[in-house]
């Protein structure tokens, strides 16, 4: 796997349908335990993938909080293969939206 961008979202068997209604399908695991929207790095959402979840998850807060996901059930995942150096930044705005909606930016690094 390359790099990639993922919106998790934890749920049990009855929200991740209701999440699904709402988000749309899951693109990652099937597993019930949470609902998935992986963005891969050879797309043309890739480097719009941030806002995009943001927009998302601000666009349908109340339906989300509706059907019992908090924003602590909710996290924005980087996934990054490099070679020789590690570098990567985050737009101010982007982080002050992440803080506003309690929403964690969780970081993994490889080499690959």
């Amino acid at each position: 796997m390359g790099s990639c961008y993922e919106l998790r979202l934890s749920s049990n068997e009855t929200q991740k349908v209701a999440i699904e209604a709402i988000l749309g399908k899951s693109n990652g695991s099937q597993d019930f335990s949470w609902w998935q929207m992986i963005v891969e790095e050879n797309t043309v959402l890739y480097t719009k993938a941030l806002p995009h979840f943001l927009d998302l998850i601000e666009l349908h807060t109340d339906e989300l909080r509706g059907i019992g996901i908090s924003s602590d059930m909710i996290t924005i995942w980087y996934l990054y293969a490099y070679e020789n150096q590690c570098n990567m930044e985050f737009d101010p705005g982007l982080t002050l939206r992440l803080g506003k909606l309690g929403i964690t930016l969780c970081i993994s690094c490889w080499e690959k």
